[in-house]
């Protein structure tokens, strides 16, 4: 999944390990700029590493996961997201949870989507990594949402993570439910 130096943070980590095939556009690990096919879609496993109560690291995903830091192992389907947005250095990602058990492969791989509920928000099936590229301070979603929610309002569930894909360290993204 990614080095397991022991890499320290407060953030959630994320790893997305694609199983046959890059991203398009995508390039020796960095995203690149330029347009890539939008719906192209990926088949991954991704592992979210969350200690609720303190830091978490990558070497947590050490011993066969035997740790209850690890808050999904499961498989995903991810591919770019947005318009103008994905022609930046730092794209977003949609993300489709699915069952652990289905076997991803060829053209018709039977990837099953499943809810699941990730950082204390509804059970979804399809979630969004924000790469906020444009927003240097990587709050006015993050702000909007919070606030919107503190007021009664429904809003998406945000949450900073760190982002590692093919063992390469992609930077903070906001994890947001899709609505």
């Amino acid at each position: 999944y990614a080095s397991s130096a022991a890499t320290a943070t407060n953030l959630p980590i994320l790893v997305i390990r694609t199983t046959s095939s890059n991203l398009p556009g995508w390039s020796d690990g960095q995203p690149g700029a330029g347009t890539s096919p939008a719906k192209t879609k990926v088949s991954a496993d991704m592992k979210l590493i969350w200690n609720q109560n303190g830091t978490n690291q990558l070497n947590f995903m050490d011993n066969n996961n035997q740790n209850d830091s690890i808050a999904y192992d499961g498989r995903v389907r991810i591919n770019w997201r947005g318009s103008t947005s994905r022609t930046m250095a730092k794209r977003s990602l949609a993300i489709s949870a699915g069952k652990k058990d289905i076997v991803i492969g060829g053209e018709n791989d039977g990837f099953k989507k499943d809810k699941f509920n990730f950082f204390g928000g509804p059970e979804e099936k399809d979630w969004i990594l924000y790469s906020a590229y444009q927003d240097k301070s990587m709050m006015r979603n993050k702000l909007a949402m919070d606030l919107w929610s503190s007021l009664g309002y429904w809003a998406a569930t945000c949450t900073y993570v760190e982002v590692y894909i093919d063992g390469k360290y992609q930077g903070v993204y906001v994890f947001m439910d899709k609505f």
